[in-house]
């Protein structure tokens, strides 16, 4: 008893963990608002919606990261109004 002769204790091992999130800075906080390039009222809860409504009606998209609206160049405008 306790003379540990025979049995062999098990060694850990590694194990791969895969990454599930990026190490990168996290994204910005959207807080709904309205479209800063119009005078509708309409308030937009997501920021997709803000930039959705901005390249229909502008011809930019929204960036959170960076607050401010950026234009879409006109070959890829067409493309995104469809």
């Amino acid at each position: 008893m306790g003379d540990g002769g025979g049995e062999a204790q098990a060694q850990p091992r590694a194990v791969e963990v895969p990454v599930t999130q990026s190490v990168s800075a996290p994204e910005p906080v959207y807080r709904p608002q309205a479209c800063r390039l119009c005078k509708r009222p309409t308030i937009y809860l997501t920021r997709s919606g803000l930039s959705d409504h901005a390249t229909v009606h502008h011809g930019c998209w929204y960036s959170a990261k960076r607050d401010e609206y950026v234009v879409i160049p006109e070959a890829e405008l067409e493309d995104k109004r469809r």
